[in-house]
């Protein structure tokens, strides 16, 4: 099985999320719904009676999703099949606020290019230390491994910090180590957190980006649990963990990339060209050629 992990911004507001469809041959893959990473205080995901919090099955699904102030979701779409794809078309509606009469507008955050860094938005580089096992400490840059693909091995902690031009830029993170008595080390934006000669492994990690240039950029993440495929995520607030709660990271890679130019310019421009639909109007059907995306269609009334 495999997933993927998008994160999905919000503004204050009561919102309802649909499963449209899952145009897959071998079952619909399941989608996750929770807050992200620092949102939990702010927004809260109602399912129906009778149902698992935050698991929409099948499309048809849906929850009802309140923000009390700016926050995200993180939406993490799973196939139920060796072979199955985790393509899923999902619709975000508001139910609070003004809204504008028919439209939708799609925003594929599934697989959004990174831009590419105006001269007056300099983008902070990454400092990456890793305390692998039997390997001791690894310091890495920009968008290379810890361990990884090629040579997988369990990372004990990490300490991570923004280098270059980070005024009005903080990244914090925290770690889940395992082991007896294994718990979420607290927020850090400094030091190191986790273990070292304890064969105590980390089952999880989250960061996220705070200050008043958080909202220009984005982390741009791959993680890799023993046993399963490289999960990839992006978004101002991530978290990666082990499917089985048990699994131990064997490798992690980080990036930070502009944020605003990637994502606002294409929904602007959808927002345009499908003026002329209505939000009852079902989707179009999703190429097989773009299979893994997550397409997320927002009511004309939402920014």
């Amino acid at each position: 099985m495999t997933e993927r992990v998008t994160s999905v911004p919000l503004e204050t507001g009561l919102y309802v999320l649909r499963y449209v469809q899952a145009p897959t041959s071998s079952g619909a893959p399941h989608v996750f719904v929770r807050p992200s990473p620092g949102s939990d205080d702010v927004v809260s995901v109602i399912s129906p009676p009778g149902e698992r919090q935050g698991l929409m099955p099948a499309p048809g699904a849906c929850v009802v999703v309140r923000a009390e102030r700016a926050g995200g979701l993180q939406v993490t779409i799973r196939s139920v099949a060796a072979a199955g794809g985790t393509e899923a078309e999902l619709r975000l509606e508001t139910l609070s606020g003004e809204v504008q009469s028919g439209g939708v507008a799609q925003s594929d955050v599934g697989r959004v290019a990174p831009a590419q860094p105006a001269p007056s938005l300099p983008v902070p580089r990454l400092d990456v230390l890793g305390h692998v096992s039997r390997r001791g400490d690894v310091r890495v840059v920009d968008d290379q491994w810890i361990a990884g693909p090629a040579s997988p091995a369990p990372i004990e902690g990490l300490a991570i910090q923004l280098v270059g031009d980070a005024a009005g830029l903080s990244l914090e993170y925290q770690v889940q180590i395992g082991g007896p008595g294994g718990a979420w080390s607290p927020w850090m934006a400094s030091g190191y957190a986790g273990t070292k000669g304890q064969a105590r492994p980390l089952l999880g990690v989250r960061l996220r980006l705070v200050g008043a240039r958080a909202s220009q950029f984005q982390i741009e993440a791959e993680a890799l649990f023993l046993g399963a495929t490289a999960q990839r995520l992006k978004g101002q607030a991530i978290e990666a963990l082990s499917g089985s709660g048990v699994d131990p990271m064997v490798g992690l890679k980080l990036l930070v990339i502009p944020a605003a130019p990637a994502v606002r310019a294409p929904i602007e421009a959808q927002r345009s060209a499908q003026q002329r639909l209505t939000a009852t109007q079902p989707a179009a059907p999703v190429p097989a050629a773009r299979a893994g995306r997550v397409r997320v269609f927002r009511s004309s009334g939402l920014r």
